[in-house]
């Protein structure tokens, strides 16, 4: 008889465990902070989903980025004009939002080819589902081979997209890099609902 109390306890504290570190997994939201330059300027939300909370397909590695040291995916080979590799999440957006029309995405891409290659390239693309209605916002971050070298050191801020609660934010991280010519990471990116 006084196992079965110890065993409903272990039971119980296993479960809470796996709920405690499946919950790690989701969007973390911090803020509001006030900020004055970049993206975020004024005062802000900052909402983050941690690397578990991403799906990878390709070939996507964990790395820092050299110059910025900031977390994020390494690429490697994708094939000649294959599939990119993607790197996705989502999240439903609570209750801490300052103006529906002014969110951002911010991401250190640091990317690199001998010849200029149009074809090696990372974007971050969101869309927004509002009452069951998606609206697509391509390529809110972007950059190829043929701009030049990016070394990294600075994150690149988006345009303004809207979401407001309730809002499912999809985020996909496109990524080419056709025979591995070239070299491409990117951080993972920082989502600001901001004020101005």
């Amino acid at each position: 008889m006084k196992r079965f109390p110890y065993f409903l306890a272990a039971s119980l504290m296993a479960l809470f465990a796996v709920h405690a570190s499946a919950q790690s997994c989701g969007v973390e939201v911090d803020g509001p902070y006030s900020l004055s330059g970049g993206a975020g300027y004024g005062t802000d939300y900052v909402y983050t989903v941690p690397d578990c909370g991403w799906n990878k397909s390709g070939p996507v590695t964990s790395t820092n980025l050299d110059c910025s040291g900031a977390a994020g995916w390494s690429i490697g080979n994708t094939g000649w004009l294959n599939t990119p590799a993607q790197i996705t999440t989502s999240f439903t957006v609570g209750s801490e939002v300052l103006d529906p029309n002014q969110w951002q995405v911010s991401a250190h891409i640091q990317g690199s080819t001998p010849d200029s290659n149009y074809y090696v390239y990372a974007e971050v693309d969101v869309t927004v589902v509002h009452n069951g209605v998606g609206t697509s916002y391509p390529q809110l971050l972007y950059w190829n081979g043929a701009q030049g070298d990016d070394n990294g050191c600075q994150p690149r801020d988006s345009s303004y997209f809207s979401a407001t609660t309730g809002d499912t934010i999809y985020v996909t991280i496109q990524v080419g890099n056709p025979l591995g010519g070239g070299s491409v990471a990117i951080s993972n990116p920082a989502i600001f609902n901001v004020t101005n």
